[in-house]
């Protein structure tokens, strides 16, 4: 009996797998960075990110002002179609450079986006750093 069950389970579970990948096109899900086959990605890499970063930030005047530098942690959503939303400040610098990271972050082009097994998904991209230096 416990043989049989044993079978049954094993059985449900690969088919519910299979179904589960089947759908991810009409998914609405949103999968984190330790299932994503293929993570999101800055078209280009991180170089271009880098120089998408150094073209973009405007160092806020009051952080210039009170030598305020540090690096400001977010999170956010990569949509399917590699547009970005959900912005959320994991660690604050201040309230000025947190505003500008969001800022920056909403004039990003379009991510290359998650994949699982061959299929497009929202990823939730978390620990994502930008950094303020005035040297």
């Amino acid at each position: 009996m416990k043989f049989v069950l044993f079978i049954v389970l094993v059985f449900s579970t690969a088919a519910l797998r299979a179904q589960s990948v089947d759908s991810l096109a009409n998914d609405t899900t949103i999968y984190g960075d330790s299932i994503i086959t293929v993570k999101p990605e800055f078209p280009g890499g991180t170089n271009e990110l880098g120089r998408f970063l150094a073209q973009t930030i405007r160092y806020p005047g009051d952080a210039v002002d009170h030598n305020i530098q540090g690096i400001v942690i977010a999170s956010f959503i990569v949509e399917k179609d590699g547009t970005l939303s959900n912005f959320k400040i994991v660690k604050s610098v201040s309230k000025s450079i947190d505003d500008e990271t969001i800022r920056v972050l909403k004039l990003s082009p379009q991510w290359k986006p998650g994949i699982i097994k061959g299929k497009v998904v929202r990823t939730f991209y978390s620990n994502f750093p930008c950094s303020y230096s005035l040297g």
